[in-house]
């Protein structure tokens, strides 16, 4: 890993989730396959994140051109969405309920 110039770190950047469909015709997988992979990646993304010091991401994942696919397309990544953010957010008792800080990881 290259050296990061700590004194030039962002606070806030911003990542557009796109090609995930691309990606997967390209290598042979079905669109569905290529949406789970990419939706994979973002915990090491944050996770690095984190590790800089950056304070403040934004994923945009859906698009205006997305509520144009098929239904079934549409429900998917609605579904992989909801299931990644209830993954991740705090939990009733105020922590997370995975990712770095989670009880499992400390």
């Amino acid at each position: 890993m290259r050296n990061v110039d700590s004194a030039n770190i962002p606070q806030h950047v911003a990542l557009i989730m796109d090609g995930n469909r691309r990606w997967a015709r390209k290598h042979g997988f079905s669109p569905f396959r290529g949406h789970f992979i990419g939706e994979e990646r973002i915990e090491p993304i944050v996770d690095r994140a984190m590790e800089l010091g950056i304070k403040h991401l934004t994923f945009w994942a859906f698009s205006t051109e997305n509520w144009k696919r098929t239904k079934r397309e549409v429900q998917f990544l609605l579904k992989l969405y909801r299931e990644n953010l209830s993954k991740t957010l705090p939990n009733e008792g105020g922590g997370p309920k995975s990712g770095p800080n989670s009880p499992k990881n400390r």
